[in-house]
Order: structure tokens, then sequence, then C-alpha cells
């Protein structure tokens, strides 16, 4: 199977990231922007939350989840 060419843009702000006490799980919420590429398209934001764990020393993604915003 081949993939096509990407046809949009992601970008991620993030608004508060923290770890636990223990030092071994973290998690962050922000917005991320998704937008085609086409200069009349409009961008899909939608909330977006993850959640981390240590492993041996390095960090491994547990869980993201996204949920769209209501358009404006």
């Amino acid at each position: 199977m081949r993939l096509g060419p990407v046809t949009a843009e992601w970008t991620w702000t993030s608004l508060f990231a923290g770890v636990s006490i223990s030092g071994d799980l973290g998690y962050t919420y922000g917005i991320y922007e998704l937008r085609e590429k086409a200069p009349a398209s409009f961008p899909n934001e939608e909330i977006m939350r993850a959640s981390w764990k240590k492993v041996l020393g390095d960090w491994k993604l547990v869980i993201d989840v996204a949920d769209p915003l209501p358009r404006k």
C-alpha cells in the first residue's frame, strides 16, 4: 500500500502539563489545529489530552485522546 501526499498541516498548543509526585506519570492537555493546505480551508480545532508513563527511564505514551471543539 502506498500513501498519498500529506495535504494537511498540524499545529499543537500545550495549555498545561504536569508530572506525578512519584515522577513516573505525566500528562498534558491543549488544543491542536488540523488545517488543509488549500487556501480556502477552515481549520479543525480539537482538545487533546495525553498521558505518559516512564518505563525504564523512557517516557512512553499511554493514551492520546482528541475531542472536536464546536465550530465558531
